[in-house]
């Protein structure tokens, strides 16, 4: 499989706001790509559908701890929206929180491996930048198998379908490499 080059990603947002991803279009591939959405499947769009959950169920658990007479609709309104069956949220939660943590985790090991490198005055080391890459291009398909494992047929088809369109609609690609003479 091919590891995406992650250059420069960023992944910004809240739940209830669009998620903002950030990237390099020439180190993507696709250079001149007009399309503004992440394509179908890619890795980046599922790690930001990670984050997204992970916000998504913490606001659930909140909402439904805060008014236990309205925890069941909230639960089923949810899984309406995720394409799912309801039984099945908390194993997508506990994935999602789990990948999300990860991803986190290896973000902040690059995160380092660049401060360390500026602050000496010299570019980070490529071996250990892929090696990041490849960790974390390794943590999301392992999520993503995970879920698939997990969850019934008709629940991963909803959910796959749900990350692939109305997920996808709100994950924006803002192409960051100046060409064009742009700031």
């Amino acid at each position: 499989m091919r590891i995406p080059t992650l250059t420069r990603a960023a992944i910004l947002g809240t739940i209830g706001l669009p998620l903002l991803i950030i990237t390099s279009a020439s180190a993507q591939g696709n250079s001149g790509r007009k399309d503004k959405h992440l394509a179908v499947d890619d890795p980046e769009l599922q790690a930001s559908f990670f984050l997204f959950m992970e916000d998504f169920s913490a606001w659930l658990d909140v909402r439904g701890n805060a008014n236990p007479a309205k925890r069941d609709p909230l639960m089923a309104s949810a899984a309406r929206y995720l394409r799912v069956d309801v039984k099945e949220l908390p194993k997508i939660a506990a994935t999602c929180r789990s990948a999300a943590t990860n991803l986190r985790r290896i973000n902040d090991s690059a995160a380092k491996l660049w401060a360390d490198a500026r602050a000496n005055g010299k570019r980070p080391d490529s071996a250990a930048l892929n090696v990041l890459a490849a960790q974390r291009f390794s943590a999301i398909q392992s999520a993503m198998d995970d879920l698939s494992r997990a969850l019934s047929s008709a629940s991963w088809d909803g959910l796959h379908a749900y990350i692939n369109s109305d997920h996808r609609n709100t994950v924006t690609r803002i192409d960051t490499s100046n060409k064009g003479g742009g700031h």
